[in-house]
């Protein structure tokens, strides 16, 4: 597969994923309006994997311009920082999960 198809499918698939992870957060954002979900912990998943995946899009934004598939206007300087925001939210993300996961039951 050619560089430039590559980076193009980077895009696709970090754009999807963002949308996808936006959409979840949504979903779980109106089940609390409605009283339907009442742990507030369940709000770290769709936010962990929307930061990330908007630093994956950074990250493919930030390719696809240097190999000039794209001329996006933003420094590449921001776009590490956004970058570095998702892998800080994996970061974040694995230690809450590690800090809330209990096996098995609580009594």
């Amino acid at each position: 597969m050619p560089i430039d198809d590559q980076a193009r499918l980077a895009l696709v698939i970090s754009l999807a994923s963002s949308v996808v992870w936006f959409l979840l957060l949504i979903m779980i954002l109106r089940s609390f309006k409605q009283h339907i979900e009442r742990r507030p912990y369940i709000l770290s998943m769709p936010l962990v994997g929307l930061i990330a995946s908007v630093g994956t899009l950074a990250s493919a934004i930030g390719f696809a311009e240097q190999i000039g598939v794209i001329d996006f206007a933003l420094a590449p300087e921001v776009l590490t920082i956004i970058a570095s925001m998702g892998r800080g939210a994996l970061l974040m993300g694995g230690a809450l999960a590690l800090a809330y996961y209990t096996p098995g039951t609580r009594t």
